[in-house]
């Protein structure tokens, strides 16, 4: 049934967090974002997808893990019956890792909650297995710098009331280098990428790859807060079935802010 991967998937997690002898919370954030795409065809049609994330970093028997639960609210300027103003909350992302060394080797699971759009890449009602790598950031700095990454692969799940068919998956690299030019203040470059290979039918098949590289300051208000801004852009290739080749479709804009707090 299709609630089986989810409930083991939690089940997972939440009996790891239970057995901990110590659970210590690294690190919790929570802000606003704002992901614009505007389409290059269909009349310059512009998506806003907008979130307010809760997120929260721990620790417990050698093992780190990462809880997210973003509300998501989204428009469409143009055309279409879409969920304008509505809001929601959005996939609820779970991940357990296992650092070593400098790597993390991660597992875990997307649940969709009460979202839906006519868009598979957000809000498909899939459930999304995870699996990937994360590099340690603590370990790779050096003096000023410091380096950070991340690569996820998720594999869809079909079921009754997803829209995503069997064989779907995405590829979400992302990396960041940053500086710190006095204490207590950060600036950078951040990386996102995306690889979606996702069937809407059993031989329709949607090729998408983006890049947005953003700018980012982390600042000091106090030991324990700091104030996370970032802003970019890139452009989105797609390939559709009637489509030999990837073609520049649009390109999307990142906005955010947000306060990261070390308990």
């Amino acid at each position: 049934m299709r609630s089986q991967p989810i409930l083991a998937a939690l089940s997972i997690l939440i009996g790891l967090a239970g057995n901990a002898q110590t659970l210590s919370v690294d690190l919790v954030t929570t802000g606003a974002g704002s992901w614009i795409y505007i389409a290059k065809d269909a009349g310059s049609e512009v998506l806003y997808f907008n979130k307010v994330p809760v997120n929260a970093y721990v620790s417990f028997m050698g093992f780190k893990a990462f809880a997210g639960i973003p509300l998501l609210w989204s428009v469409r300027t143009k055309g279409g019956a879409y969920d304008n103003g509505l809001v929601r909350l959005a996939d609820i992302n779970l991940y357990v890792g296992r650092p070593v060394g400098p790597l993390e080797p991660r597992l875990g699971v997307k649940v969709p909650t009460g979202y839906r759009t006519d868009r598979v890449w957000i809000g498909s009602r899939n459930v999304k297995l995870q699996a990937g790598l994360g590099l340690n950031s603590e370990v790779r700095e050096v003096g000023r710098l410091n380096a950070a990454g991340e690569v996820m692969f998720d594999l869809y799940l079909p079921g009754p009331n997803a829209l995503a068919m069997w064989k779907s998956w995405e590829l979400l690299p992302s990396f960041k280098i940053s500086f710190r030019p006095v204490e207590r203040t950060r600036i950078g470059l951040e990386l996102l990428a995306s690889v979606k290979s996702v069937y809407w039918a059993q031989d329709w098949r949607e090729t998408t790859l983006g890049t947005v590289p953003n700018l980012y300051g982390e600042f000091a208000l106090s030991d324990r807060v700091y104030l996370n801004l970032k802003a970019g852009a890139g452009p989105t290739l797609k390939k559709s079935p009637d489509d030999a080749r990837l073609r520049h479709r649009g390109n999307s804009v990142n906005l955010g802010i947000a306060l990261n707090i070390y308990p």
